[in-house]
């Protein structure tokens, strides 16, 4: 075949040519005397940018622009010499458009059937590289961030040995990165724990778990720490676990805190009172290996009072101590304060640290649910502490339980004398009630004693004037009978004024007899049908006033609890009111019916006679007051304040509503006030 001629061009058809025809990879054929392209794929021409004819023309020199031909000579020898049969390299092509990519070149010598000729095929090797370059960035950035990290970080093979610690690693181990390579690592390991957690780590890697586990260090020094050790499998891109990444974290002062707070609070959980601030001071300076210890309340007088105090181990006599010029005045109401060495020499003015030779002091305050200053627990005379923030932190875990027991004992205080108070109240005010309720039965049974002397006088004056004025009448009919033709006209006007007014004092007398009859009468409660009751005195009074135009309108199913006869004469006087008061109404109507207000009954005789005006309302149920002329309408003036009487002997109220002209409704309410509530009167 000529040089520069395409095999894919000539015989496109050939087998050789239809797969470089469908193939994207990149494969070149190229004379191995003169270098040139004979065949190059479509996957490279499309990478390339050139077209078959202008590739002939070309030679890999061309398309690689770091390739020198002393490289190339170098490069194929092995290949000529029959020393390899393929080699691999890494280059550059060159596009058409001058743009340059990286490729993985594996060349061969291929001698059989005809000239010698290269076969070249390339691997775009951008996204390796990308990642291999991601790769690197990120194992720098590891190694950067392990390095700064304030935790300990390891890893590990997937078989779970050491390959790598950071800095802290070590410093919290107390040994070197080469010693911890391996299974170095677990000689770090406190030996109470060394077993337990080897065969935890060796479990995990074994089953590619996460690791999770609380151990102890203990370093060549014989300094003890508490770590939180975790791990997680890192795994390749296939998902294979090829190693784990893990961390080491201090914590101390968390598993120091925890045996402190189980151990005072094992010790003051169920106490209260006296016996917990003991309890308290007690542990806390054992705990603290402090010589002194006390919990303070603030009292009125600004100074702090203790109650309980520890010195050297024993409970000890409680002292008043003054904030000026002390470090409490820094902790009362403000925050947790710690001095060391220099405590004295800051406060010069205070006494009490020279005598105690006070070298140290801790204290922290206490406050209530709203944040009020309830007073202090403060430590003397501690060693030196290594971790502040864990000696505060502790400190203040206690002072909530401190002030809440504060709180509850002055609140129990306040109860106590409340109570004492109270009962105090409560036997003056028992006294002042029984007073109070033996002058009110002491009125009671006198105005008792007056009501019935008033009845009685009632009844003895109805009874002693009915002779007199029957003696009035009989003469006055004898007079009329047998004097009248000795009487000019206005003698015998004179007999009828007499004998007119005599009737009407008649009148007057039984009813006031009657009204004197309802105090006395007693009641006999049962079921009481008004709606019967209405309807019977309805019909009495239409046969002793006949009125054809009357309309009469009284709902059925109206009951309710009471004395039959009472019942009867208050509905008697009010239907008998309604009826005299429409006598002059064109088209007359008289209602009786109920409602339902706030789970009352309200019961109503209403009518659309003369009515009143409301401006004297306050007159309508006082015996012999009346709102009309006698000339008008008959009667005593006795009719509502009797419907009153019965009311109120019912345990009800009863109220009028008028205008003048448009009628006037009168409501009452049987058994739902308390005894002795008075009427009312509403404006319509």
């Amino acid at each position: 075949m000529a040089a520069g001629a395409s095999m894919t061009e000539t015989n496109p058809h050939g087998r050789l040519g239809r797969i470089l025809e469908a193939t994207f990879d990149e494969i070149y054929i190229f004379d191995a005397t003169t270098l040139r392209f004979t065949e190059v794929s479509l996957g490279a021409r499309r990478n390339l940018g050139y077209t078959m004819a202008e590739l002939a023309t070309l030679t890999p020199l061309d398309l690689k622009p770091d390739m020198t031909p002393e490289w190339w000579r170098t490069l194929v020898q092995p290949l000529e010499r029959g020393e390899r049969k393929q080699v691999i390299f890494q280059t550059r092509h060159r596009r058409k458009d001058g743009t340059d990519y990286p490729v993985e070149l594996r060349l061969q010598l291929l001698r059989d059937e005809g000239p010698p000729v290269f076969i070249a095929i390339a691997h775009d090797s951008s996204e390796r590289l990308q990642a291999e370059q991601a790769l690197t960035a990120s194992e720098k950035r590891f190694h950067i961030l392990a390095q700064v990290s304030p935790v300990g970080i390891f890893r590990t093979d997937a078989l779970g040995n050491c390959v790598y610690v950071n800095e802290r690693w070590c410093e919290m181990a107390g040994m070197d990165a080469e010693t911890a390579r391996g299974e170095g690592w677990a000689r770090a390991l406190h030996p109470e724990d060394r077993e337990r957690v080897f065969r935890e780590w060796q479990r995990a890697a074994r089953k590619q778990l996460p690791f999770y586990t609380e151990c102890r260090f203990r370093r060549p020094d014989g300094k003890v720490t508490w770590l939180l050790a975790q791990a997680a499998a890192e795994r390749d891109s296939t998902g294979e676990v090829v190693g784990y990444v893990g961390s080491i974290t201090d914590i101390t002062t968390r598993k120091r805190n925890e045996e402190a707070i189980r151990n005072i609070a094992a010790g003051v959980a169920a106490q209260t009172g006296e016996a917990f601030f003991e309890s308290l001071v007690l542990r806390l300076a054992k705990i603290f290996q402090a010589e002194h210890a006390f919990v303070g309340r603030l009292g009125d007088d600004g100074k702090i009072h203790s109650i309980s105090v520890c010195r050297f181990g024993r409970i000890a006599d409680n002292i008043v101590y003054d904030l000026e010029h002390s470090p409490c005045a820094n902790v009362v109401g403000h925050q947790t304060c710690y001095y060391g060495e220099e405590v004295q020499a800051l406060f010069p003015r205070d006494l009490m640290l020279r005598k105690r030779n006070v070298r140290s002091y801790l204290g922290t305050p206490l406050v209530d649910g709203g944040g009020r200053p309830l007073g202090l627990i403060v430590l003397l005379n501690l060693p030196p502490l290594e971790d502040i923030p864990w000696a505060q932190a502790v400190l203040e875990i206690f002072a909530a339980r401190t002030g809440a027991e504060l709180e509850r004992m002055e609140a129990l205080k306040a109860l106590e004398h409340h109570r004492a108070t109270l009962e105090e109240t409560v036997a003056a005010r028992t006294a002042e009630i029984r007073a109070q309720a033996r002058t009110i039965e002491r009125k009671r049974a006198a105005l008792s004693q007056a009501n019935r002397e008033l009845e009685a006088f009632a009844y003895s004056v109805s009874h002693d004037l009915r002779a007199p004025l029957r003696a009035i009448n009989g003469f006055t009919q004898a007079l009329e009978e047998d004097c009248a033709s000795l009487l000019n006209e206005e003698g015998r006007d004179h007999l009828r004024r007499i004998k007119s007014a005599s009737q009407r004092m008649g009148e007057l007398i039984d009813d006031l007899l009657q009204l004197s009859r309802l105090s006395r009468h007693e009641m006999k409660q049962q079921t009481v049908d008004l709606s019967a009751l209405a309807r019977d005195i309805v019909t009495a009074l239409a046969q002793a006033h006949p009125r054809e135009d009357m309309e009469i309108h009284i709902e059925e199913g109206l009951q309710a609890t009471g004395d039959v006869k009472l019942l009867r004469v208050a509905l008697e006087n009010l239907l008998d009111n309604a009826w005299k008061y429409t006598r002059r109404t064109s088209r007359p109507r008289i209602e009786f019916g109920a409602r339902r207000e706030d789970g009352v009954t309200i019961y109503t005789v209403r009518d659309n006679g003369a009515g009143f005006d409301m401006h004297y309302a306050h007159k309508l149920f006082t015996a012999f007051q009346r709102l009309h002329h006698r000339d008008d309408y008959e009667g005593s003036g006795i009719g509502l304040a009797t419907v009153a009487r019965i009311i109120l002997r019912h345990e009800g109220r009863v109220w009028g509503e008028g205008e003048p002209g448009k009628g006037a409704a009168f409501s009452f309410t049987l058994g739902e006030t308390p005894p002795g509530a008075i009427t009312e009167v509403h404006a319509p």
